[in-house]
């Protein structure tokens, strides 16, 4: 087990979308501490042939870069498509790495980094490692958390994988999210919590997929436990363009995302480990902008889900 680096390896899972890979990694090499750091791409194979010509362009640019500036780039060309899930090519990358690091970074292939970025989720993940209320490290704060003047760090029970930092130790530990819905005392506790994480993990459960982040989500809401993130997002995000496969096209909020330009992040401050976002926020997190009509009516439309599981058990 890898320990003695400070420097926790980047995992990339990517496929056929060029121009945003392309933007992710130059961004990632352009980070403090890139020459310190292991990048491990997993190119995973076209599942349909619309999928080949950006494939190829990957393809050719990781075999023609170098390694980018990194200690070194690793790509693992998956034989067949591999996909999504619990045995696609992002979870196969993951448990890869976890035979011989202790900690790790993921990343989609869409974000765009911070100059600060790796000097951020590493600090962070040395910090927390031994403090079980600290679950992951994120790097997005979407701006309606955006704080100023109370610490440089923040912690929350929401969670993006839009820059993760993840302990083996503490992905390791098991938890019955189905016994959640099932149970009508947790189903109101996370509902009242945030009505958009109790939606999406009654969907996830209901159509037998595995969604990570809507999981560590609904676990810091039960257990308080929490996602410690910079006070400003390290993350631009390009992939809600229709390219992806869970996104839709709703780019403009996230490409135009205010991002620190800082080449460090500075040393972390000793915040008390505590819910640093107001609750509201997190009330209305995975909601529509809370001024909006639509807001309204989709939370409506979840109380309507709500109730009817009450009814069907399921």
């Amino acid at each position: 087990m890898s320990t003695s680096s400070p420097y926790a390896p980047v995992l990339i899972p990517t496929l056929c979308r060029y121009e945003h890979f392309k933007r992710c990694i130059e961004s990632l090499s352009a980070c403090t501490g890139a020459e310190h750091t292991d990048v491990y791409i997993g190119l995973d194979y076209p599942a349909k042939e619309s999928h080949r010509a950006g494939y190829e362009q990957i393809k050719q640019y990781l075999d023609s870069c170098g390694n980018l500036g990194f200690k070194s780039l690793n790509v693992i060309h998956r034989p067949h498509n591999f996909g999504f899930g619990p045995n696609g090519n992002a979870m196969s990358l993951r448990r890869e790495a976890f035979k011989k690091y202790d900690r790790i970074i993921t990343s989609e292939d869409d974000n765009e980094f911070s100059p600060c970025f790796l000097d951020f989720m590493n600090q962070a993940l040395a910090k927390y490692q031994d403090d079980d209320r600290v679950r992951t490290v994120g790097a997005w704060v979407p701006s309606h958390h955006r704080q100023e003047g109370e610490g440089n760090i923040q912690f929350t029970y929401s969670t993006s994988a839009w820059g993760l930092g993840i302990w083996k130790h503490k992905e390791q530990q098991t938890f019955d999210y189905s016994e959640v819905i099932r149970d009508k005392k947790q189903s109101w506790k996370l509902f009242k919590m945030v009505p958009g994480c109790w939606v999406m993990l009654y969907r996830m459960i209901n159509r037998g997929v595995n969604w990570g982040d809507v999981k560590r989500e609904t676990y810091n809401c039960l257990n308080n436990t929490f996602q410690v993130r910079p006070y400003r997002s390290l993350v631009r995000n390009w992939g809600n363009d229709g390219s992806g496969a869970h996104c839709v096209a709703d780019n403009n909020r996230f490409v135009s995302a205010d991002i620190l330009e800082s080449k460090t992040f500075g040393e972390l401050d000793d915040c008390e480990v505590k819910l640093s976002v107001s609750r509201t926020a997190m009330f209305f997190h995975n909601l529509p902008p809370r001024n909006t009509l639509r807001c309204w009516l989709v939370l409506a439309k979840y109380c309507w889900i709500f109730v009817q599981s009450l009814f069907t058990g399921k």
